[in-house]
């Protein structure tokens, strides 16, 4: 399991669950931490806090993290959490290891 030089992986892409409203104000709330933008690619520093509903995760070689969460869903932006108070790969391997 890697990690971005951030301490940061990936494990996975949420595009279900949002309304057409609350993708607008993503957007404008995200927009101030975009780092780059390639094609459809945007990189966004790890400001935010998402909560996101899932079926289940999964290991995966797709993403450097070594999981994949199957069917995510966004619930919620956590205004009461910081990037520093987002799950660690730790606590996901221990979801792993009870499923």
């Amino acid at each position: 399991m890697d990690a971005a030089s951030d301490g940061y992986a990936t494990i996975g892409k949420v595009a279900t669950g949002i309304t057409d409203e609350e993708l607008e104000s993503l957007t404008e709330q995200l927009e101030p931490h975009v780092e780059r933008e390639s094609g459809q690619t945007v990189s966004i520093a790890p400001e935010v806090v998402f909560e996101v509903g899932y079926e289940e995760i999964q290991r995966s070689p797709t993403y450097e993290s070594g999981y994949a969460l199957r069917f995510p869903r966004f619930v919620t932006v956590r205004e009461d959490k910081t990037a520093t108070d987002a799950d660690s790969l730790d606590r996901v391997e221990r979801l792993v290891d009870s499923q």
